[in-house]
């Protein structure tokens, strides 16, 4: 049994998890292939009302983070989730710029001198 195989056995929602990731990105998918034939975005919202590529939100009520946690070994309970399946706190935010500008802003971040915590009112 490998590694992957044991957590499957240990989470429940593994399935249901992958099926909204899934689901997520044939949405995304959907919505900038119409981006890319120019549609307006506006009507892209008309559009994906009655689309059927469009993702059933109450499918997915009851999906939890189910990352596991390092010192309990419990999994994440969180239901706040982000398309790729995770919370905030495991993986759904960004770890940093991309692109080539956003490195370069990242790069400068700090080189400048601190402003003075009360500049102007001579305190």
């Amino acid at each position: 049994m490998t590694g992957s195989q044991k957590l499957r056995a240990i989470d429940p929602q593994a399935a249901m998890r992958q099926a909204f990731v899934a689901a997520m990105k044939a949405e995304r998918a959907e919505v900038m292939r119409l981006l890319a034939a120019g549609v307006p975005e506006w009507e892209i919202a008309e559009r994906m009302r009655c689309n059927p590529l469009r993702m059933d939100y109450a499918l997915f009520a009851g999906l939890r983070c189910g990352a596991t946690g390092k010192r309990s070994g419990k999994p994440c309970s969180l239901t706040a989730i982000y398309a790729n399946g995770r919370c905030k706190l495991h993986g759904g935010l960004s770890t940093g710029p991309t692109s080539t500008e956003g490195k370069a802003r990242a790069a400068l971040n700090g080189r400048a001198p601190k402003r003075a915590k009360n500049a102007g009112n001579g305190c």
